[in-house]
């Protein structure tokens, strides 16, 4: 076989434009633009983004995180008083021996 037809022989494998009529023929795919996925991500960001201020997110998180920390210190605070109340009694006894 000749070099050439053996080239065409393996290129056939390789391309799936090559027609026997037509020789062998561009590949057309369909190109995706860097524009295009840009856009697709931009598109997503701002409906996420859109959709987390419609449902108040930042501010309900804030009350959460601010009424977990309020709840920290009142506890810090109820375990002082108790303390506080615990020693209070305690010296007054050891004061009367």
């Amino acid at each position: 076989m000749p070099k050439d037809h053996l080239r065409r022989r393996a290129l056939h494998w390789q391309n799936a434009q090559f027609d026997h009529r037509q020789g062998f023929q561009p590949v057309r795919r369909k190109e995706h633009n860097m524009a295009t996925v840009i856009g697709s991500v931009n598109k997503l960001i701002n409906q996420t983004s859109t959709q987390i201020l419609e449902n108040h997110i930042p501010q309900k998180m804030a009350d959460m995180v601010n009424t977990v920390v309020n709840t920290g210190f009142q506890i810090v605070e109820d375990v002082l008083k108790i303390t506080q109340d615990l020693t209070k009694a305690s010296d007054s006894n050891q004061g009367d021996s």
